[in-house]
């Protein structure tokens, strides 16, 4: 099924407690890093909640139980982290990684609201038609190239899928 969660209602408590039974999972929201708002660690911003501050923090994340393919964090700087030798990037991305989805789509950067929805849009049609997320990602990045005003790198580059 399909749940969909805006504004209010998508409060930190009620996502954490939801996610768990979806293999697709999309956060349109904001991203934040280390030091943002003063946070100790990455989060993607969600709705306050009795329960909670709103931050869904990466180690919040990694205590999660998903079984998910995908999951999508299309916000601001969500491929960001700190860089370990031998670890590579620990960030929010590798936090669902290590939750259990599969792959992860994040951002390298900021990223243009109009533009993210175009290209997420004409990403979920083809997903929904068949293939691979990572193939599914490439066309539509070659097909917003292709298109007026999207056709400059800010617009379809910032987005790459990490898999486990």
């Amino acid at each position: 099924g399909l749940r969909v969660l805006l504004g209010g209602r998508a409060d930190e408590t009620t996502v954490k407690q939801a996610i768990g039974g979806y293999r697709y999972l999309h956060f349109a929201t904001h991203g934040l890093l280390a030091g943002d708002l003063g946070l100790p660690e990455p989060a993607i911003a969600l709705a306050a909640s009795a329960e909670d501050d709103g931050y869904l923090m990466a180690s919040e994340v990694e205590r999660l139980r998903l079984n998910a393919d995908l999951a999508v964090l299309s916000a601001c700087n969500t491929g960001a982290g700190r860089i370990v030798a031998g670890e590579g990037v620990i960030g929010i991305a590798r936090a669902f990684l290590r939750a259990g989805a599969r792959s992860t789509m994040v951002s390298l950067w900021p990223v243009d609201d109009e533009g993210a929805s175009v290209l997420m849009a004409d990403f979920y049609r083809r997903l929904r038609a068949g293939g691979t997320p990572a193939a599914v990602l490439r066309e539509s990045a070659l097909a917003m190239r292709a298109q007026a005003p999207y056709s400059h790198p800010y617009y379809w580059a910032p987005f790459i899928l990490i898999a486990r």
